[in-house]
């Protein structure tokens, strides 16, 4: 019947390693789904698969090393604002914002060519695990 779950867990040789309880929780080999979604990491655990970090206050002319590993991290820069300034209108720099892979970790670069360099960089990190993402297209 469509929905409904034996009152007997389901032998999780038979299933590709997955368990299904009857009361509604799914556990594969890096996967649990019990109301919270988490990704198993040997040696670490369970843990959440997607955090969104806000970095804030990072100055002028930002190259940061955000620690989070890109081998266990793909990331995605989802927000950002550089605050109130002057732009330089003359100036050859456009407006920069990436993040990029540099000694295994995540870094974020930014810069505004503006006349007082008074810009305060706020950016915010989406961070999802490789075990659910694909960011081999990153560089």
């Amino acid at each position: 019947m469509k929905g409904s779950l034996s009152s007997n867990t389901v032998d999780s040789d038979t299933v590709n390693s997955t368990t299904i309880t009857n009361s509604g929780n799914v556990e594969t080999d890096t996967l649990q789904v019990n109301g919270d979604i988490k990704v198993y990491d040997d040696g670490v655990g369970w843990r959440d698969p997607i955090k969104i970090v806000r970095y804030n206050s990072l100055g002028n002319d930002v190259n940061y090393n955000t620690g989070y590993s890109t081998s266990e991290w793909c990331a995605a820069m989802v927000g950002f604002n550089s605050g109130t300034m002057d732009i330089n209108e003359g100036a050859d720099a456009d407006v920069k914002a990436y993040l990029y892979k540099s000694s295994g970790t995540w870094r974020i670069r930014a810069n505004i060519a503006n006349d007082d360099p008074a810009d305060d960089w706020m950016i915010k990190v989406m961070f999802i695990r490789v075990e659910i993402a694909d960011c081999s297209g990153d560089s």
